[in-house]
């Protein structure tokens, strides 16, 4: 079985899963969205604290109504998210599930928000940061280690592990992704590929001759 491993924000989606979110509850004012722009500067200089980043996001949570949350979700897909999506990057999952693939979407976004992007594009399986539930409904704690950085790599082996694949199964592996952030599983693949690259992950790929696909903006001139 060959795995294709693929990132969701800025990689698939025009954007960012949570931020789309929190922009959304901020509109029903159930989330004071300003902390996500410092969060933001924080992912991209690669020094995010991600349990500060967690608790903010989930707060929402503990108190929502779980038929308001649910509900929120379901527009949430339809009307932030799908539309994102660009022809182009369902371009790239078709290729791949083409290759008789395991299609794996692996994203440090909530297993909440990313379980039906991951239903809507037809993926196999997914890596998502995990939310736990408690009486029916998030607690807005999360369960285990998030899906980021390392974790996302740890979270792979899991994966291949469970299921009974050899460890060089990540030899034959694709990984698609824009973030400097998801590195190590970049680099644990046998073929990595960059997609709309942020500046230092465009630098590894230049060095390290790494295919790199624009499919959400230009090419830097």
């Amino acid at each position: 079985m060959k795995l294709a491993f693929f990132d969701l924000d800025g990689t698939l989606l025009e954007g960012t899963t949570e931020g789309l979110w929190a922009a959304l509850l901020a509109e029903q004012g159930l989330l004071d969205y300003t902390p996500f722009h410092g969060f933001r500067q924080d992912y991209l200089d690669g020094r995010l604290d991600i349990a500060a980043y967690n608790a903010w996001q989930n707060a929402p949570y503990r108190t929502l109504p779980v038929e308001r949350l649910m509900q929120l979700r379901g527009q949430f897909l339809e009307t932030d998210v799908l539309p994102r999506i660009p022809a182009a990057a369902r371009a790239l999952v078709d290729a791949e599930r083409k290759g008789a693939r395991q299609l794996v979407l692996a994203t440090a976004a909530s297993d909440f928000l990313a379980e039906p992007i991951a239903k809507a594009l037809g993926f196999d399986a997914l890596l998502a940061t995990r939310l736990e539930w408690r009486d029916g409904r998030p607690s807005g704690a999360v369960v285990g280690e998030p899906c980021y950085q390392e974790g996302k790599l740890r979270r792979a082996e899991e994966h291949v592990q469970q299921l009974g694949l050899p460890p060089d199964a990540f030899e034959h592996a694709s990984f698609h992704s824009d973030s400097f952030n998801d590195l190590p599983l970049l680099e644990r693949v046998g073929r990595p590929v960059v997609v709309d690259p942020d500046d230092r992950l465009a630098a590894v790929a230049r060095s390290r001759r790494w295919p790199v696909l624009w499919i959400h903006r230009d090419p830097p001139t």
